[in-house]
């Protein structure tokens, strides 16, 4: 049953994405927290479901995977709640937005293209753009406006960038890659470092 934990916890968040998008329609104070308390909890599933499959010598290949396709979903979620609740944020981001996404699904593409599986780098800027992301959902779902936002999606294509990079670069299959740059010493056959606060 232990062993079950991190798998409960990322469908967690696929449940949270699955209620958030029940209350886009809603335009009522209480679903504003409802929708503030969902990406606190999927924040912290996303950091727990990873420590103790690592604590439990779980962290697999499927693992890894499910968990990146299941924090993609739940993103997504959030950002057609936030944009829908307010469409000026796509109408001042919007090319931005559109940007980071084609780059993700450009990564999807590239991993299944040539290794038939799901990519999972959990690289290191996208841990902190996912700090970051939080931080900005909460501005934006409590209807704090300017130019914070603009900022994290020129991160966010930033980090896209390095992820599309990882998996165009490596040779063979592998997830939890630190950064391109490590992606790049394992073309050449090069020992990388994982930490273990990063990466399984």
């Amino acid at each position: 049953m232990v062993k079950n934990i991190p798998t409960l916890l990322i469908f967690s968040r696929l449940l949270f994405a699955g209620i958030i998008g029940l209350l886009i329609p809603s335009r009522s104070f209480d679903s504003t927290w409802i929708v503030l308390t969902l990406l606190y909890l999927g924040i912290f599933s996303d950091v727990f479901d990873g420590i103790i499959a690592r604590k439990l010598n779980i962290s697999t290949q499927h693992l890894r995977s499910l968990d990146t396709l299941v924090d993609l979903l739940f993103y997504i979620s959030l950002l057609l709640y936030v944009v829908l609740h307010n469409p000026s944020i796509w109408n001042n981001n919007g090319f931005a937005i559109m940007i980071i996404l084609a780059l993700e699904a450009t990564m999807y593409v590239i991993s299944l293209t040539r290794f038939k599986k799901l990519p999972a780098p959990h690289a290191i800027l996208s841990k902190f753009w996912g700090i970051y992301l939080v931080i900005e959902f909460t501005l934006l779902i409590l209807g704090v406006g300017g130019l914070h936002f603009r900022f994290a999606l020129y991160f966010g294509i930033v980090t896209h960038t390095d992820r599309v990079l990882i998996y165009s670069l490596l040779r063979t299959w592998d997830h939890d890659i630190p950064s391109s740059y490590h992606a790049f010493l394992l073309r050449q056959g090069k020992p990388i470092q994982r930490r273990k606060l990063f990466n399984g």
